[in-house]
């Protein structure tokens, strides 16, 4: 059976999201599969795993917030910034308090400058970073801008010489909760690194919406009942519906012009990405508002064309 949609997983630790993302595609038997944003091996929580047409969308569904718990180990550094990796030193993190830890989130919240870990998927030349760290090759990394609305500090306990902390992390696409844990560490004196992290949220779609892996590869689940339709996944976003004559122009990827459309719901302004449904709720297109000035006909420009007029006759005949 094809299908168009996307799963929530709730991603196991000891996977790459890589190999998630190869067992839903051969349990599904979709033609392609994919995600929206790369978690650790170590991590765990929310994957979004896009099927067939929902490959698409991933551009768009990588785009939300994220949210994260970490928990962090204050006194160990290490080569990959968490617990997986080889240690590079240890400092003395027992007389840390949590109001100096607090301190300290001010200086990485914030549209901020982060440099990614040597060991991620950050491309250099087309390579992972993760390539040339296990080969010893040293690579010039250039530190990238990111998003991070708001740390907090969660929990506070001590084992050992180390002092162990939770952390809730809001921020963008792009930002490393590895580098961040590293930066805090260092910033602190001691060093430190990710013992365990999960992702909660990711746009729209939360941890208490998300499916076990081996659910959905042993049966338990069943595909149909929790693969969200490409509808549902873009029900964010602002919405313009067209007339069949406008679906039709739409279909073949052209731009959409004011006299197509029947109705508009949120902010479809310039540069805003913009959903374009039929009459009968069906996802044709993602476009780009354009800026009217000038004498632009064009309400907006196409980024994908997710359905063809073809499939969408099938699918009526179906």
């Amino acid at each position: 059976m094809k299908r168009d949609g996307v799963l929530i997983i709730d991603k196991p630790s000891g996977l790459t999201s890589r190999q998630v993302v190869s067992r839903v595609k051969r349990v599904s038997e979709a033609a392609k599969a994919g995600h929206t944003g790369t978690l650790d091996p170590l991590a765990t929580g929310v994957l979004i795993v896009c099927i067939g047409r929902a490959t698409l969308l991933s551009q768009v569904l990588s785009r939300g917030l994220k949210r994260y718990e970490v928990k962090a180990i204050l006194g160990v550094a290490t080569d990959t910034y968490d617990i997986d990796g080889e240690v590079v030193s240890e400092g003395d993190s027992k007389e840390i308090e949590p109001e100096q830890v607090e301190a300290v989130f001010g200086r990485f919240t914030g549209v901020v400058m982060q440099m990614p870990p040597e060991y991620s998927a950050v491309k250099h030349h087309g390579k992972p970073l993760y390539h040339y760290a296990r080969k010893g090759i040293n690579v010039k990394v250039e530190p990238r801008e990111v998003d991070i609305r708001e740390i907090k500090l969660g929990s506070f306990e001590r084992d050992g010489e180390k002092t162990i902390i939770g952390l809730e992390v809001n921020c963008g696409p792009g930002t490393y909760i590895r580098s961040l844990v590293s930066d805090i560490g260092s910033e602190l004196g001691c060093g430190g690194c990710v013992s365990e992290l999960r992702r909660v949220q990711t746009g729209r779609f939360t941890i208490d919406e998300a499916c076990r892996l081996e659910n959905v590869l042993s049966g338990k689940d069943d595909l149909d009942d929790v693969i969200v339709p490409i509808e549902d996944a873009t029900a964010d976003l602002p919405t313009i519906v067209v007339s069949d004559t406008g679906g039709h122009d739409v279909m073949c990827g052209k731009p959409l012009e004011e006299r197509w459309v029947d109705s508009v719901s949120g902010d479809v302004g310039p540069g805003s990405v913009i959903r374009i449904i039929s009459g009968t709720g069906t996802l044709l297109a993602l476009h780009k508002g354009m800026d009217r000035g000038d004498g632009v006909e064009y309400v907006s420009k196409a980024l994908r064309v997710i359905r063809v007029e073809e499939q969408v006759n099938n699918n009526e005949v179906a």
